[in-house]
């Protein structure tokens, strides 16, 4: 999620008096409170002088479609406009090739967009933690087993290297991964939890007028309820985040013992 302040326009509800104004828990225009201080603005006019200065400011911020003027904001981070390298040239690798510290390493939910179960709001949360796990796991061993045969050869920005960018090592991607996790896991237990909750009592409380409607089945409508039924217990569920990175620090234990041959955490 962005936001981008060039396209962005001023408001003419101040010319108009729309601009509401609280006063003692009310809400009155601009004219009706100038009105009540005995200002007839329909007689008396607000003149507003703007300088010319301040005018080409408003227009350089607002108005201008360069890349430079703009402002992004990425999960409460300013992201720079422009990145510090050129992808692909003058000997520099391919960005599918880097590590963005900033964008994560997104091996995690490469794999999970590859399970549409991971996103249905009939599949229980049991599952989903399953999946989730799972995702690390072959992430993990995927990073390692690509370190010890020498195949696994990434690279991360850093302004202070020769070229803007170095090589990472393999303790710095585990600890990307390991963020990646984090954040799926808080995902997962403050806003997939609760949203399946609440769609799954959505479709029960309007089977019945959805079935008179037409929109639904009579064998739908009832699957609806029953599922409602059955998986009511998860909206009681709670510490998810932090049971799942428990789970994550035990397979990375069993991993440090049996390797990628085991696979026997649960949460």
């Amino acid at each position: 999620m962005f936001i981008n302040a060039n396209h962005a326009r001023a408001s003419n509800s101040l010319s108009y008096g729309w601009t509401p104004i609280s006063a003692k828990s009310s809400s009155k225009t601009i004219v009706e409170a100038l009105k009540e201080q005995g200002y007839d603005i329909e007689k008396r006019p607000i003149k507003v002088d703007i300088s010319r200065e301040a005018i080409e400011k408003y227009k350089q911020m607002f108005q201008s479609n360069k890349q430079e003027n703009s402002i992004k904001v990425v999960y409460g981070q300013q992201q720079p406009p422009k990145d510090p390298v050129t992808y692909g040239e003058n000997g520099c690798p391919d960005k599918e090739d880097f590590v963005d510290h900033l964008d994560y390493h997104k091996m995690i939910n490469r794999k999970l967009n590859q399970n549409d179960y991971y996103f249905n709001p009939y599949v229980s949360m049991k599952d989903k933690t399953f999946m989730l796990l799972e995702a690390y796991g072959k992430s993990y061993d995927e990073i390692v087993k690509g370190y010890e045969n020498g195949t696994r050869e990434k690279y991360i920005i850093d302004m202070d290297a020769e070229g803007h960018y170095r090589k990472v090592t393999m303790e710095e991607e585990l600890n990307l991964l390991q963020e990646e996790f984090e954040i799926k896991s808080n995902t997962l237990e403050r806003t997939i939890l609760k949203t399946d909750c609440f769609m799954r009592r959505v479709d029960a409380e309007n089977s019945d007028k959805w079935l008179a409607m037409g929109i639904t089945s009579l064998g739908e409508a009832a699957k609806s309820k029953a599922f409602y039924e059955q998986m009511k217990d998860e909206e009681k569920l709670t510490d998810l985040k932090q049971k799942l990175m428990d789970a994550a620090n035990l397979f990375i234990s069993q991993y440090q013992q049996f390797g990628g041959r085991r696979f026997n955490v649960v949460v």
